[in-house]
């Protein structure tokens, strides 16, 4: 089912609740558009890919097999000091 949409995305919750939109679930993650279900699931697939690669072309890493990023569980836009954070 589509859900009727204003034409003005300036419109206040009752509007959207009054337009079948509903609330919206909170998303976590990397830039708030993936579940954290969603994010660990490409996490897991691009190590599978990463790994299927290197199976494949050994020759193309050679320092170390290639791993994704470890995904920060903590982000700052300013992190604190060392001793604010004791106290």
């Amino acid at each position: 089912m589509l859900h009727r949409c204003p034409d003005r995305c300036q419109c206040g919750v009752r509007q959207l609740l009054a337009a079948g939109q509903g609330p919206v679930p909170h998303l976590y993650s990397i830039i708030d558009i993936y579940s954290r279900y969603t994010v660990v699931r490409m996490v897991a697939v691009r190590a599978d890919v990463l790994t299927a690669v290197y199976q494949r072309t050994p020759e193309r890493f050679v320092n170390k097999p290639p791993t994704p990023p470890i995904i920060t569980t903590n982000v700052w836009i300013n992190q604190p000091d060392d001793h604010a954070a004791a106290q």
